[in-house]
C-alpha cells in the first residue's frame, strides 16, 4: 500500500525487502517512470565511469545512495540475462574488472536488504569487487 506522503526512499526499501534480488527494470516497473526516470547515471562514486543504471532521477539516485549508505540495501551481482528477462539492458559493455575505465561500463546488480554473503557483492555503491 502507497501513501500520498510516503518518500520515495520509504517506497524503494519496502519493495527490496518483499521482493528480494531485484532489478532495477523492476524498481522501474514498481515505482514509476514519473518518480524513477531521469537523464542521469547511477554509477560507483569512486569510479564514476563504471554505471549501475542509466536513466535515474536525482530523487531516485539520492534515495539509493542513502539506503546503500545506511545499509538497508545491498548490490548483488546479477547476471546479464536477469535484465534481458526483463526486458531492458544499457547499451554500455560490461564491467569486468576493478579498474578505472576511459569510456562508460556497466556492471549489472540485482538490489536486496540482505546483507552480502561474498565479498563479490557491494554492500554500498562506493565499493567494488
Amino acid at each position: 500500500m502507497e501513501y500520498k506522503n510516503e518518500s520515495l526512499k520509504e517506497k524503494i526499501h519496502k519493495f527490496v525487502e518483499t521482493r528480494p534480488y531485484i532489478s532495477f527494470v523492476q524498481l522501474e516497473r514498481h515505482i514509476g517512470k514519473e518518480r524513477f526516470a531521469g537523464d542521469k547515471l547511477l554509477s560507483l562514486p569512486h569510479n564514476p565511469m563504471v554505471v549501475l543504471w542509466a536513466n535515474v532521477s536525482e530523487e531516485a539516485i539520492r534515495a539509493i545512495t542513502e539506503l546503500a549508505a545506511e545499509r538497508k540495501i545491498f548490490f548483488h551481482p546479477a547476471p546479464v540475462e536477469t535484465y534481458h528477462s526483463d526486458g531492458k539492458v544499457l547499451n554500455f559493455p560490461l564491467a569486468k574488472k576493478c579498474i578505472s575505465y576511459k569510456t562508460y561500463k556497466w556492471f549489472p546488480v540485482t538490489l536486496c536488504v540482505t546483507p552480502p554473503k561474498e565479498k563479490k557483492a557491494l554492500a554500498s555503491p562506493c565499493e567494488f569487487p
